[in-house]
Order: C-alpha cells, then structure tokens, then sequence
C-alpha cells in the first residue's frame, strides 16, 4: 500500500573477480561532467517507499449478509441473502454445515477466492473477511422432556381435551359429572421411528350416571392424545388444538343397550392406548399415574391376585369363598338355560374339576361330539392354576340323560 517501504539488497558473488568493473552512475559522478566512475561494488541495499499507487476500498462483505437457520432441533439448515452495494451475490458464498444441525452446532460461511480476487482487481475493492463461523444460538423444537412444558400449555391441553371427551361422550345414555385431571403419558419418538416427534395422553377420572334410573352411576376413565407439543426459538410454547379422546362406546350392563363412554379402569386405558405405542415411543409418567409398564397394579388387579393358594382344586371348592361363587354360577346357568337342563353341579375330585349338567329331555349318546376342545377353556385353566400348587388342572365335562346314562363325558387338560 501507498506508504508501505521495501528494501532491495544488491551483492556481488564471492568467486567473481575481485576486480569486475561495474559501470555505475552516482549522483556525484554526474557533478563531475558525467564522467565515468569506476566502483567496484560488493553490496548495495536500497530502500524504497511505495508511493502513487491507486487508492482501494476496504469492505467486509458480511456487514450486508442477511444469514437465517430454519427449522427445529436436529433439522436446521441455513439460508444467506446479500444486500450490499457491490456485485455480490448468493453463489460467491459457500457454507461448509448448513443442513441438519442442532442447537450448539457450528458452520462456517465463505466468500469464493475467484470473487475476492475480481473484486480487488475490477473494482478496487479489498475484502477485509473473506469467512466467518456462526453457531446455531437457539431453534424451534419439539419438546422431549415433560417437565419443560409450562402449565399454560398443560391448561390448554386439558381444556381441548375435555371438550373432545364430552363431544365424544354426548351420543351416551349417560351424563357425566366434572372431569378431575389425573396426569399425563408424555411419549416422545425414538431414534430410528417414524410417527409423532411427541403426544401427551391426558388420563381424566368422572362419574358417569346412566339416565336409566334402574342403574348405578359408576366411576370411570377416559384419555385424550395432544400432539406436537412445540417450542419456538424465541421460547413461545405452543400445542396443536387438534386432539383425539380415547374411549370405548360400552354397554352398561349385560341386560341393556344404553352405553357409556370410557374406561371402568385405568389400566383398561393404558392397554388400549400406550401397549401400541412401548416400541416406538419413549415414555415419562407424570405424578397421579401408574407405571403398568414395570409392574403397577389398579387396586381391583390387587384384589384379585391377592389369593389364598389351595393344594388341589377339590380343596377350593370347599372354602367358603369358591361354594358362594359355585352357587351363583349355578342358579345363572339355570336361569339362563332352564328350558335345557334340570340340574347341574360342579365338584372336584383332586385336581380334576368336573361340570355335570343334567338335560331335561333325553339326547342321543354322541350328540356333543366334536364340539368342545381344550382351547376352550384355556382362560379357565389359567384362573384356576393360579388357585392352588399344582397347576396340571383337568376338567370333566359330564352331561347326563333324566335316567343319569351317559350322553357325553370328555376331559380336557392344560398339560
């Protein structure tokens, strides 16, 4: 540049003759008539400055570069616009990262050497940074961990939840009473899959009341699934206002076709709803709610599978407990199919459970053939193994013409 000073260093090679004339013109040997000087020059060292030299621009082109980063966590990418004065436009940039990136990534943007030179050269224009290494500050993302949802946006996602439920629920013989927010599933997607980056399924407890006054109103559970629960760069959280409830249009009791909407359990809920979703999602709990998943039980499952073991299923029949359910289960059967049979009794001899049913009019031998298997009563199998030590359980089927000959006698067993 215009100031700048170089220096230029003038020696002579050591094996030259010592005594090689060079013709040299100095200043003082002009004064002397311009005769000649004859010097034998070793080493000369000139300084020189820089002068007349055109005047350049100094510019640092990203003063007037507009770079903006779309998308949400783990897919930015980055866009670049110019705006300045010169002949510059969006292919004289190059960016060494600019797509799928996360927060905390960094990429570097760069001006093209064929532009730097041209400018200098055509225009007189000196790039004084030709690159420059931005970092992604912030972005638009799906949340992944509940506890960053804000309660307005819980607020929200209860209140369009409710309104889904009670517009589901409306076509019921039912009313319903205030719907009590019990908690949340929060899935969000694994690695890999495909679907939903995340959803909250909303578990709410009522207390349905048929309009049939010949029924009791009864507790029940209903869910509502929320999707993409966001967060924008500029920390503003939102969730889509469009939801889906999760019921089941149910009978309310065996003897009518008035139905409720819901669940009568919570656990009934969560099979029909979260069971779908363990290989693709990730799940948090929120206080209020079980964890099925590792082993919680509903208090009516408590119930059920706290009982007493008996050594042989004969030994069962004879609490108390199994002859009150033996007797009811009797009288419906009766009830039910009293124009077939007379009588029917249930006993055990050991670990071998037997049904004998007596028919009202006399049938051939034969007649039931072929229509009963063991897949039949694998349930049964499953229920009664739970009951005593043995679980090698077989069960007599015995039906009985009114004079007490044998029209069908078959046992079938679980081993």
């Amino acid at each position: 540049s215009n100031g700048d000073e170089f220096k230029i260093k003038v020696s002579l090679v050591e094996d030259y003759d010592s005594k090689e004339k060079l013709e040299y013109v100095t200043d003082a040997a002009k004064k002397k008539d311009k005769k000649e000087a004859d010097i034998i020059v070793k080493e000369i060292e000139l300084t020189i400055e820089v002068e007349g030299l055109a005047e350049v621009v100094k510019y640092n082109p990203f003063d007037d570069l507009e770079v903006t980063e779309y998308g949400s966590d783990g897919d930015v990418w980055v866009d670049w616009s110019y705006y300045g004065d010169y002949s510059i436009g969006y292919y004289d940039f190059d960016c060494d990262n600019d797509y799928d990136l996360s927060i905390g990534d960094t990429y570097t943007i760069t001006v093209d050497e064929d532009t730097v030179d041209y400018m200098l050269e055509y225009y007189g224009v000196l790039l004084t940074e030709t690159s420059k290494t931005y970092k992604v500050e912030s972005a638009d993302r799906y949340i992944t961990d509940m506890d960053d949802i804000s309660d307005d946006i819980i607020d929200e996602m209860i209140e369009l939840s409710i309104d889904e439920i009670e517009g589901d629920a409306y076509w019921t013989e039912c009313t319903y009473g205030e719907y009590e927010y019990l908690g949340m599933y929060f899935m969000t997607l694994k690695e890999g899959k495909y679907g939903d980056e995340n959803f909250a399924l909303l578990v709410f407890k009522t207390t349905a009341t048929p309009e049939d006054d010949d029924y009791d109103p009864f507790t029940i559970y209903v869910g509502c699934r929320c999707y993409d629960i966001f967060e924008s760069a500029d920390g503003e959280q939102s969730v889509n206002s469009w939801c889906y409830s999760y019921g089941v249009y149910t009978d309310i009791a065996d003897d009518t076709w008035d139905e409720f909407y819901g669940f009568i359990t919570e656990r009934e809920l969560y099979d029909y709803v979260i069971d779908d979703y363990e290989d693709t999602y990730d799940m948090t709990i929120s206080e209020g709610l079980k964890d099925y998943a590792n082993g919680a039980v509903d208090e009516e499952e408590e119930e059920e599978i706290v009982v007493e073991e008996y050594e042989t299923i004969e030994d069962y029949l004879a609490s108390e407990e199994a002859q009150e359910e033996i007797s009811a289960e009797i009288e419906n059967i009766l009830e039910e199919q009293g124009d077939t049979y007379s009588a029917m009794a249930i006993y055990a001899d050991g670990n071998t459970i037997t049904y004998e049913y007596t028919f009202i009019d006399e049938q051939e031998a034969g007649v039931l053939d072929g229509v009963y298997t063991e897949d039949d009563f694998e349930t049964y199998f499953e229920e009664l193994a739970a009951l005593v030590e043995d679980d090698e359980i077989s069960f007599q089927l015995l039906f009985l013409n009114p004079d007490g000959t044998v029209v069908y006698d078959e046992t079938f067993s679980n081993f």
